[in-house]
């Protein structure tokens, strides 16, 4: 008679424990030595942790309030200038003088007083204010001027006073560098004698770019200076024709694309040899097209993940 066991291994999640807050701190001092700060204390969510599942601290962590040591000093600032008394004098030079107070604010809680002086005695002769910023130069380039102003109104005169020497306008040379000039192209000559009396030649003809000369950092013509075409076709006589023959494939070029599928081509030349005398061209196709680079793109892949709970999960092993 088989005898068979079964033994049965039973794996339980723990219990789960809920937070409790730990003690509160002590008050810190006060953020601010005088006029208004806060004070706080904290406590943390550890007495214990929780733990498998169990619930957080409920309330708050940190505690603010108010404080105040003592009121923080107030520096006297001067108030604006009073208006200027009446002239001393009905003509000639006289003096007339202004005060201001030291009242705003006020010092306060033993702060310092207003430094300077209350009172102010003077004639009011005109003085220039600042140069404003130049204005834009008048070209771009081959010389021209910009100007700056400035007004008499730092004070402007007033009772008598003088006024502002000098002039008011600052005029000054800029760009003075030569403009650019691009160059351009003169007539193409005329076509030059045939290499060739038969058998197929070439001419050439050619231009310059002189009409003008690219200057001062000017861009150069665009295009050929040269130009060839084909001359003297006729095949000379009591000569074969040749039938021109393939030469070998050159190398790829590059993908047209890095990822995701691309093209890529080469060629190759009817030179090996070239027909002549009236010969057959090379029969076939001068280039060839491939596809390239056919992985996909990074961030087109997709990632696959997969989560499994084996909590309050039995397991059976059979023994024999």
């Amino acid at each position: 008679v088989n005898v068979q066991s079964f033994v049965f291994y039973l794996y339980l999640c723990p219990s789960t424990v809920d937070a409790n807050w730990s003690e509160w701190s002590l008050w810190e001092e006060c953020s601010r030595t005088c006029g208004q700060g806060n004070r706080t204390k904290v406590r943390t969510c550890s007495n214990p942790p929780a733990q498998h599942g169990g619930k957080p601290c409920e309330g708050k962590a940190v505690e603010v309030i108010m404080c105040s040591v003592r009121p923080c000093p107030v520096a006297g600032n001067w108030g604006s200038w009073l208006p200027w008394s009446p002239c001393s004098e009905t003509c000639g030079k006289g003096m007339q003088s202004r005060i201001r107070l030291c009242n705003s604010p006020p010092p306060a809680f033993d702060g310092p007083q207003c430094e300077g002086t209350d009172t102010q005695t003077q004639v009011l002769d005109g003085k220039w204010s600042s140069w404003v910023s130049w204005g834009s130069c008048s070209v771009s380039c081959g010389g021209g001027t910009k100007q700056r102003t400035r007004l008499c109104a730092s004070p402007s005169p007033q009772h008598g006073g003088r006024q502002c020497e000098g002039n008011d306008v600052h005029i000054d040379f800029c760009n003075s560098d030569p403009c650019p000039i691009n160059g351009n192209w003169s007539p193409w000559s005329s076509w030059g004698a045939c290499s060739k009396t038969c058998n197929v030649g070439q001419m050439r003809r050619y231009r310059t770019c002189d009409n003008p000369n690219p200057a001062n950092g000017g861009r150069a013509c665009a295009g050929a200076d040269t130009q060839i075409q084909r001359c003297s076709t006729a095949n000379c006589p009591g000569e074969s024709a040749f039938d021109g023959s393939w030469g070998s494939w050159q190398q790829w070029g590059e993908c047209s694309a890095s990822c995701g599928g691309g093209e890529r081509t080469r060629v190759r030349l009817c030179n090996s040899p070239s027909h002549s005398n009236g010969g057959r061209l090379c029969p076939g196709d001068s280039s060839q097209l491939s596809r390239c680079n056919s992985h996909a793109c990074p961030g087109e892949a997709f990632l696959l993940i997969q989560i499994v709970n084996v909590c309050n999960r039995a397991f059976l092993k059979r023994i024999s």
